[in-house]
């Protein structure tokens, strides 16, 4: 219930006129890839299912938790996150014919760096209080299988 809860509220926040102009007058240049991370946030929340973006999240945390070595920056973690977020309906990912293969190639479909950072921002604190359940009730789990010496 707390995941669609959250969802709800994080849907009502991309769709408020606050999440594409950001200030009172608007810059041609920051509409842009706002608006594009505005539609792609919209797509996703739009066809996604609560429950399985929310243990997504929460699983791209606890791998940066249990294996720091993976995301080397901040921002490497934040890119993967959107990542695997937006790959849950299919909007990260394109293909074309290869002809030198003759079959269906697939690759990734980039966003704006100001685009894939705000997206990040949205999720990470649309998913903050649950990610943080997760990771406490984690950190618990390993700390009693540990035996005291």
């Amino acid at each position: 219930m707390a995941l669609k809860d959250i969802h709800r509220v994080f849907t009502d926040a991309v769709q408020s006129p606050v999440s594409v102009t950001g200030w009172s007058r608007p810059k041609p240049w920051v509409k842009n890839w706002n608006q594009k991370a505005k539609d792609a946030m919209l797509k996703v929340l739009q066809e996604a299912d609560p429950v399985k973006s929310g243990i997504l999240v929460a699983a791209v945390f606890l791998l940066s938790r249990s294996e720091p070595r993976r995301f080397v920056t901040p921002r490497a973690f934040d890119y993967q996150l959107v990542r695997q977020w937006r790959g849950q309906v299919g909007i990260a990912f394109g293909s074309y014919w290869n002809h030198k293969l003759a079959r269906v190639s697939h690759v990734y479909h980039y966003l704006p760096r100001r685009s894939t950072e705000e997206i990040a921002r949205y999720v990470s604190t649309a998913y903050e209080k649950f990610v943080r359940f997760i990771v406490e009730a984690d950190r618990k789990q390993v700390e009693s299988l540990v035996p005291l010496m």
